[in-house]
């Protein structure tokens, strides 16, 4: 595989830790690699993180879906999330926010009733570290799996409270997808091996 030497980006990213608002610039490296085959993939990496100041904040608004979105018929499976405004590489797209975004552990989900744990299941992704179902309140829980998706998670290692970023543009209209293998310990349910 040959990568070139990536583009750094800069975002914003929000939320609490204890109580305290996080208001952080986090410095990525988007590359773009190749493989012999001529398939290409992105990956994020995370370079420095350091406090934004009070003016390059959203105000109190604090959305998890960070671009204008709308559902509609996949044509990878089902419902699927779809960009309503062209969205930039490097574009933060979703966030996890505690309190809204929910987490069950699998002790939780085996006192369910089939019905409900059925759901539970489709809708959530197993974090790898922890091993606890996380459940996106918005619609980001419709993004369907793609080998080479137009979106990455960008985490601290072993966090729960990361965040989604384009790995290229995106038009409007155009599915947002992601790569379960790499965030979702469960993925074989979902997409086999």
């Amino acid at each position: 595989m040959k990568g070139d030497d990536g583009a750094a980006i800069g975002c914003a990213v929000f939320g609490e830790a204890g109580g305290a608002p996080i208001r952080q610039r986090q410095n990525l490296t988007i590359a773009q690699h190749h493989s012999p085959g001529g398939t290409a993939s992105t990956s994020f990496r995370l370079r420095r993180i350091t406090p934004l100041p009070r003016a390059a904040t959203l105000g109190d608004a604090t959305p998890m879906l960070m671009v204008k979105t709308r559902l509609g018929q996949s044509l990878i499976e089902g419902t699927g999330l779809f960009a309503a405004e062209p969205i930039k590489a490097g574009t933060v797209t979703w966030r996890f926010v505690p309190g809204f975004d929910q987490l069950f552990s699998a002790e939780q989900i085996a006192t369910l009733p089939d019905v409900a744990r059925a759901a539970i299941e489709t809708y959530t992704y197993v974090h790898r570290a922890s091993g606890l179902y996380v459940y996106c309140l918005d619609n980001a829980r419709f993004m369907n799996h793609a080998d080479n998706p137009n979106t990455a998670g960008v985490h601290a290692d072993g966090e729960i409270e990361g965040f989604d970023a384009a790995t290229r543009d995106i038009a409007e209209g155009e599915e947002l997808t992601c790569d379960y293998r790499v965030f979702d310990a469960g993925y074989v349910r979902k997409i086999g091996s």
